[in-house]
């Protein structure tokens, strides 16, 4: 870095004097100005740039002190030099001992003492010079690189903010497509299952939604995870969807009164359903339940013939459940079974097939929905047991497919009584399934 040259203003020099520090300096990069009074010292220290101040205190100790106090009040900073005639000199007072003075030089004295002074206050001033031109340096990069981190900083807070506003409104779209196609599946899994309900002769009623509420309590019971659960009330309503390419025969045939043939084809409903639940990804867990919910614990179910631990824990559950409501819709057998003789066959007539604590866990959640809901909490008499009071829990349908009484009929003794006359007039014995209220 090229150095400026030093500027030495010379204040109220005799003429001898100042030729004389003229010389002194004439070999070295200095710029001399000179001042005849204080004034004309002040007037070039604001015009120049001024390091260095040289008195003459031979004649007048304490003006020169006063003076060089001035002019450093005027620009902080200046070398003061003092003339002096005993290098020895001490000023008295307290303005030399706070800095004001910082070299005393000895005049008239030897030209190379005199240079040699004048180069040490030179090099000083110089150093001086450079730390300051450093320290500018320092503080001009400390607040170019401040400004930078400020601009960064206030790039990247709006970047973060742009971001997180960006982040959030992503969050919320996905939130809705997220919603959308969950409500697009759970509108797929309902026609579905209406689709395979209509295709077996029934229709969508508020019995179907009961027996939702049913499966859910039941999974919540054995204590599935909440996402089992939802797969299990998936499984549940699309468990039929492999039916929906048999033929009537199938469909309204009793599964006990099926030949071998059709039982054969009839046990090809659980790998339809999942050919047909397996391509929609969601419905993947959901698919594996269905075509498990035949298999039983002693392996003589199908598809596959698989045993207790080879069957998910929830398709287990399914399995309860579906045996259960095809005992007592008389999908099993020739005829529908009561819920006593339905839990009394899970239990004890095919304990081995199902998980005892499933099973329990359905006589409890049948229980707990009984006080709000009518399904099924009845028991299977014949006529001549029916006592007044008892209310019909199903519909009483005569051989000929008449029906006779609707559920949640209120029996008196006048009808139980027409009851008995119809068995007697169209000589047949009627399934009758009551609850007492």
């Amino acid at each position: 870095m090229a150095m400026e040259a030093i500027t030495v203003l010379l204040v109220e020099l005799d003429p001898e004097t100042l030729v004389g520090l003229q010389d002194a300096l004439a070999d070295h990069p200095v710029d001399t100005v000179i001042a005849q009074d204080t004034e004309q010292a002040l007037e070039q220290i604001r015009a120049n740039d001024v390091q260095i101040v040289v008195l003459d205190q031979r004649q007048d100790d304490v003006g020169a002190l006063s003076r060089l106090q001035r002019l450093q009040q005027e620009q902080p900073g200046i070398e003061g030099f003092l003339l002096t005639v005993d290098c020895q000199y001490e000023p008295e007072g307290k303005v030399a001992a706070d800095g004001l003075v910082h070299h005393y030089i000895q005049y008239p004295s030897d030209q190379q003492i005199l240079g040699y002074r004048l180069r040490q206050a030179l090099r000083v001033a110089r150093l001086k010079q450079e730390l300051q031109d450093i320290r500018n340096d320092l503080h001009h990069d400390l607040d170019t690189q401040r400004n930078q981190f400020v601009r960064q900083q206030k790039r990247l807070i709006s970047r973060v903010q742009s971001s997180e506003a960006q982040a959030r409104l992503s969050s919320k779209q996905l939130q809705e497509t997220s919603q959308i196609l969950a409500d697009g599946y759970r509108q797929m899994v309902r026609m579905l299952s209406n689709i395979a309900l209509r295709r077996m002769g029934r229709k969508a009623s508020g019995q179907n939604q009961q027996l939702n509420q049913l499966t859910a309590l039941v999974g919540e019971k054995c204590q599935l995870s909440e996402t089992d659960q939802k797969h299990l009330v998936m499984a549940w309503m699309l468990r039929n969807v492999g039916k929906l390419s048999f033929n009537d025969h199938l469909l309204v045939t009793p599964y006990l009164s099926l030949s071998p043939q059709d039982q054969r084809e009839y046990h090809r409903h659980p790998d339809n359903a999942y050919a047909v639940m397996a391509i929609v990804r969601p419905l993947d867990r959901a698919a594996t339940l269905v075509r498990q919910h035949k298999e039983y614990l002693d392996g003589s179910g199908y598809p596959l013939g698989l045993q207790t631990l080879q069957i998910d824990r929830a398709a287990q559950v399914l399995t309860v459940l579906n045996d259960y409501t095809e005992l007592t819709a008389g999908h099993y057998s020739d005829r529908a079974l009561s819920t006593t003789e339905a839990l009394d066959y899970l239990r004890n007539k095919a304990a081995e097939r199902y998980n005892q604590d499933i099973a329990n866990g359905l006589e409890q959640a049948l229980e707990e929905l009984a006080p709000v809901t009518d399904l099924y909490q009845d028991q299977l008499l014949s006529s001549i047991d029916l006592r007044p009071g008892m209310v019909l829990t199903r519909y009483l349908i005569s051989s000929d497919g008449i029906l006779l009484l609707g559920d949640g009929e209120v029996l008196d003794q006048e009808t139980i009584d027409r009851i008995r006359d119809l068995e007697f007039n169209l000589s047949e014995f009627f399934h009758l399934y009551v609850e007492n209220r």
